[in-house]
């Protein structure tokens, strides 16, 4: 059964309708929360009153449908496909060029899914009115114990996911608070251990500022004994009293005094070119590579001493260079031979120093930058683990609130659940439970028309021009072709534009009814052929997809003279039938009043009687069960 549809003519009409069916309703809700709840129970008489116009109970057909008007067109070629494309073709009939007939099978699919699909929406169905039933009954002794179980058991779950909660959210906080207590350690330990690399790193530096002020000093001293034994040894070297006498019983010594001399010279002049002034910054480098060239320099300024000495050691004396002068020259040389050997030891030593403070100052500052780096990596990882913490509190709060938000849902449901077994359910309730019944039926009566469709059938007299796919074929193998296509050249169309909000109810194979001004009483059946993929907008915006159905019962409407009065261009009012049933007693729904929580009508002789309504679009009602034809009820109009 389904629900009827008013047929329209135009929008308007039917929010007109909705709207005075709404104010109706809500008439009604107010009526009863006013009287009928709070009416004597104990007289099961009490009734509302009601207008009192009779209506006598008839039978007719009721359809869901969409009402839209459209344009007749005369094509030669019907497109045909099947309701569904996940399924195998199971037996084809004909072959292309074989003439048929309106209604000759053409191909058969394989239909257990359709098949599936009817017993599906049957069950449904079934579980739809059982709902309604069980809830208009109320409950049982057994219902009521069942339903204060689910109470307490709701309640328990409730208490349990609060509790469980509570100890989530208290664990999530605690890693909060000590993940922030581990980062502050962090912090505090890494400011420690920076503020301890700094000291260690201030010391090795003032180590090596102290180290290289040493050296200066010692550089300076030797750079001063350099330049005395320079000075001491050009003195010698140009005694004009011993011009004759240096040397004189081994003369080989004078020339390598003389040599040795020239060659410290160069040293020192070298030396004093590479090093000129100390700079005021990076002492430390510029006095370790002075001392590396220092070193060379004392080494020659030794063994110029040397020479000299050996020099002296083979010089003669006279009345005017006399020996006494010769002691004097030796003492010198000696006295600076002894400081240059000094120099030459300190030198070493100074320049090992200075090194071995460079490298301890490098070495502390590269310990202390992996050791900065390593602290602030700490610090990162402690700050990630609180992010962490920090998500993870957040995610058990709001996992929380949601679980005790489906525990009070879950509550509320079995206390409204346990209060429609003992006082009943509300007219909105009632009308929810017949709107599922209404979409349950719905679902049935495509699923039936789908099986129909299963066997694919000529829709009118012609020529078969093509078929796509053998039997065993997958229909989806097809490419979105049409499976079979028929030719007539008295095929008539109507082409209708549906707008969006609509477009997702229809499919090709759905049946139409269409009705003409120009033949005024004519109503003819047809199907969907096609189903526009791709909207069109018009220049207000609105977005509508074309539609083509082919009219089926064509052969009543020829004339004696083979004539038929239907042209290409006329205006059709279409009814897509969404749902249909025939030939079902209906009253008006004004006729229907709740009396001791049961629908209920009025008859004639004012006794109210029980029914059992079906479906209802706020005009018109099925009466499933409680009356028969011809009964006359009250109503309102």
């Amino acid at each position: 059964m389904s629900i009827i549809h008013e047929s329209r003519n135009s929008k308007q009409r039917s929010r007109a309708f909705i709207v005075f069916t709404i104010i109706f309703l809500i008439g009604l809700l107010a009526f009863y929360f006013l009287y009928w709840r709070n009416r004597d129970t104990s007289s099961p008489d009490v009734v509302v009153e009601v207008p009192k116009i009779p209506f006598t109970v008839a039978r007719q057909d009721l359809m869901v449908s969409i009402n839209v008007d459209g344009k007749v067109s005369n094509e030669d070629a019907i497109n045909l496909v099947f309701p569904t494309s996940d399924t195998k073709i199971q037996e084809i009939y004909v072959k292309e060029g074989d003439k048929v007939k309106k209604g000759d099978k053409i191909a058969k699919i394989d239909t257990k899914n359709l098949e599936s699909g009817v017993r599906n929406a049957e069950a449904s169905k079934a579980v739809a009115i059982a709902n309604l039933d069980t809830k208009l009954k109320g409950g049982s002794d057994i219902d009521l114990e069942l339903a204060r179980k689910d109470i307490e058991s709701a309640e328990s779950k409730l208490q349990k996911t609060r509790y469980q909660n509570e100890i989530s959210i208290k664990l999530a906080q605690l890693n909060v608070d000590t993940a922030t207590k581990d980062l502050e350690d962090v912090k505090r330990d890494v400011q420690n251990s920076n503020t301890s690399l700094d000291l260690t790193v201030g010391d090795s530096g003032l180590s090596l500022e102290q180290t290289v002020e040493s050296a200066i000093q010692s550089l300076n001293s030797i750079l001063e004994n350099i330049n005395d034994s320079l000075e001491t040894t050009d003195d010698i070297l140009n005694e004009r009293d011993a011009q004759n006498l240096l040397g004189n019983q081994r003369s080989r010594t004078l020339r390598d005094a003389e040599d040795s001399f020239d060659d410290t010279e160069r040293l020192e002049r070298e030396y004093w070119y590479s090093f000129p002034i100390l700079p005021t910054t990076n002492q430390e480098y510029f006095v370790k590579n002075a001392f590396t060239k220092l070193v060379d320099v004392v080494e020659s300024t030794k063994i110029m001493l040397d020479n000299m000495d050996e020099l002296l050691n083979y010089t003669d004396t006279d009345d005017n260079f006399t020996s006494n002068d010769l002691d004097r020259m030796q003492s010198l040389i000696s006295s600076l031979q002894n400081k240059i050997d000094s120099d030459k030891n300190s030198s070493l030593k100074t320049k090992q120093s200075i090194e071995s403070a460079i490298s301890n100052r490098d070495n502390k500052v590269t310990n202390t930058d992996f050791t900065v780096e390593n602290n602030q990596n700490k610090i990162t990882d402690a700050e990630d683990k609180l992010t962490t913490a920090t998500i993870q509190l957040d995610k058990t709060i709001k996992d929380a609130q949601s679980s005790e938000k489906d525990g009070l849902l879950a509550l509320d449901i079995a206390k409204t659940q346990y209060r429609q077994r003992t006082e009943g359910i509300t007219d909105a309730e009632t009308l929810s439970l017949k709107a599922q019944i209404d979409q349950a039926q719905v679902k049935l009566d495509q699923a039936i028309y789908d099986l129909e469709l299963g066997t694919m059938t000529s829709p009118i007299d012609g020529e078969i021009t093509a078929l796509n796919g053998g039997a065993g074929d997958l229909l989806s193998e097809i490419n979105n072709k049409p499976f079979a296509i028929v030719l007539n050249r008295n095929t008539f169309y109507v082409d209708i534009p549906i707008e969006e909000g609509d477009i997702s109810k229809l499919k090709v194979g759905q049946k139409i009814y269409a009705t003409f001004d120009a033949s005024e009483g004519t109503k003819l059946d047809g199907q969907i052929t096609t189903v526009a993929p791709i909207g069109a907008v018009d220049n207000n915006g609105i977005v509508s997809y074309n539609i083509r159905a082919v009219l089926t019962n064509l052969d009543s409407q020829i004339g004696e003279d083979g004539s038929l009065w239907l042209r290409s261009g006329m205006t059709a009012n279409v009814d897509f039938i969404i749902s249909e049933s025939k030939n079902v007693l209906v009253v008006p729904v004004s006729s229907v009043k709740r009396v001791n929580n049961s629908p209920s009508v009025q008859m004639e002789n004012g006794e109210w009687k029980t029914v059992k309504t079906g479906y209802t679009d706020g005009k018109m009602v099925e009466i499933i069960s409680g009356l028969k034809e011809g009964d006359s009820v009250m109503s309102n109009k």
